[in-house]
């Protein structure tokens, strides 16, 4: 199973390609795709299971239990809840700026623009590359097209500035500037020159010294390398590594949305090979946990009354509202189209309300375990460790959307799980930041409140969080599918039903 979220990390660089291997393992899995597109009602039948994205960087992936139908016509019959598993595909990172080209002091640079709340001070003196997604001109000039782009080498580097020239390290620490000091080394002029030189040499543009031949007047001055002429907001010298990785001519790419990427893979560490050793743990860990846990249930779907659901979001680490995250009416509206179109005819607008009041939301993010050398930074009751299982976050002003009633119920379907022999090991462990400390949030309070359902915020533990590269436990993530997978489970409804059978109102 780590395995499993080592290979899809390292075919992650970006939230594009995190989405793009996400529908890979759903195809992979029998799942069908869906478009948002479509005019007409989703095609869903008992037992189905179905996936769509939207923008390329967010998906939604819902398999439609087997005794999940309206009982024939609208408010016919009685249908179950949504079982949702939400996460993000984003990660702190740097991304490249409309305009990148740069020249400095004879280095080629590219210009970039800080994404969320990164240690940046990590990212210097790395092995870095681009990757993301650019939009290409067919080569029948008919059209555009989006296609996919990771260029596999150490491309660029954000070199450190020697001791020497910067003794106030040792008494002020480091401290870059995020605008002048992080714009990453994509090459040098004098190479360019010399290459650029060479390139026409070869295409008989110039003679042996240098001089122009009649063909290079006949060939024109394009920048584009082809003949004809593109605006060169980024440097041609990235657009042809570019355009070689995809095989079409530079000039074709019109543009780009490239995000900073390191390109040391992922590794098992620790002395007992006890570690994950990763970029964007945050918060591909909990895509791709959720995404086997809804795969693996899908032996049990016959038996389910409920939709399961996991849905990954854009933009987290930004605030999520945007068309792509979870502050947007990507989930709203998923729910409302599958209640439409459900087997039997969809729902009446009571029967839907209905289903959502009993539905439930897991917020799936990572959790900050103790640090062994800041220990002082936790909640002293409420540390998790490496290693120890799952965390459930709470916090009373709602940076996390877990309320007693929620963590209750995740915790006794952890249990009846376990005991079942449906894996894990019925146990989770609590968090909650210290109140002299700042805590961070997720995306459960947005969508506990933009579609009314109870939410519960958990996360696997790691160390380093938002570093370029981070650190989590190979048990956690067994333990994170097998927490998915409870809730997945059709013994769930039951033990969330009697919950609800005792009442709001209490005397």
């Amino acid at each position: 199973m780590v395995t499993g979220l080592l290979n899809f990390i390292d075919a992650s660089p970006s939230a594009h390609h995190a989405v793009a291997a996400a529908a890979a393992l759903l195809r992979d899995a029998g799942y069908t795709a869906l478009s948002e597109a479509s005019a007409t009602s989703w095609p869903l039948a008992p037992g189905g299971r179905y996936f769509f994205t939207r923008g390329g960087t967010s998906l939604v992936a819902f398999a439609v239990g087997g005794r999940a139908t309206c009982g024939g016509g609208s408010g016919g019959g009685a249908v179950g809840a949504f079982k949702v598993v939400g996460a993000h595909t984003d990660s702190p990172c740097f991304k490249l700026k409309p305009v990148a080209t740069a020249r400095r002091g004879g280095f080629l640079q590219l210009g970039v623009q800080c994404y969320g709340g990164g240690l940046w001070h990590t990212w210097f003196d790395r092995d870095l590359t681009v990757a993301g997604r650019v939009v290409v001109r067919l080569s029948d000039g008919a059209g555009l097209a989006y296609r996919l782009v990771r260029v596999p080498w150490a491309l660029l580097r954000i070199p450190s500035l020697a001791i020497h020239l910067s003794r106030e390290l040792a008494t002020e620490g480091f401290k870059p500037n995020r605008e002048a000091h992080t714009m990453p080394i994509l090459g040098t002029e004098a190479a360019s020159a010399a290459a650029a030189a060479a390139a026409a040499t070869a295409a008989g543009l110039t003679s042996g010294n240098g001089t122009p031949t009649k063909a290079a007047a006949s060939k024109g001055g394009g920048g584009g390398g082809d003949g004809t002429t593109a605006p060169l907001r980024h440097p041609p010298e990235l657009l042809s590594v570019l355009a070689a990785q995809l095989d079409v001519m530079p000039s074709s790419i019109m543009d780009v949305d490239l995000v900073l990427a390191d390109t040391q893979p992922c590794a098992i560490g620790g002395a007992h090979g006890e570690l994950v050793l990763a970029p964007r743990l945050d918060n591909l860990h909990s895509c791709y946990t959720a995404l086997t846990a809804l795969t693996s249930a899908d032996a049990t779907l016959a038996d389910e009354t409920d939709v399961r659901m996991v849905a990954l979001f854009d933009h987290e680490e930004v605030g999520s509202t945007s068309a792509t995250g979870a502050n947007s009416s990507l989930l709203p509206t998923t729910l409302s189209r599958i209640h439409r179109s459900l087997p039997g005819g969809g729902l009446d607008a009571d029967a839907a309300a209905a289903a959502m009041a009993r539905s439930l939301i897991v917020s799936a993010d990572m959790a900050h375990a103790m640090h062994p050398n800041y220990m002082a930074k936790h909640e002293e009751r409420h540390r998790p460790a490496l290693g120890g299982g799952m965390v459930i976050k709470t916090n009373a002003n709602q940076r996390y959307a877990t309320s007693g009633a929620t963590g209750a119920l995740l915790r006794a379907a952890v249990e009846a799980a376990a005991a079942a022999g449906g894996g894990g090991s019925g146990r989770v462990q609590e968090f909650v930041v210290a109140n002299d400390m700042g805590c961070g949030s997720t995306i459960g309070p947005m969508l506990s409140a933009r579609t009314g359902i109870r939410t519960v915020d958990v996360g696997a533990p790691q160390l380093a969080m938002h570093s370029v590269r981070e650190v989590a436990a190979v048990a956690d993530v067994a333990a994170a599918v097998a927490l998915y997978a409870a809730v997945f489970r059709p013994e769930f409804r039951a033990l969330d039903d009697q919950l609800a059978a005792s009442g709001e109102i209490l005397e």
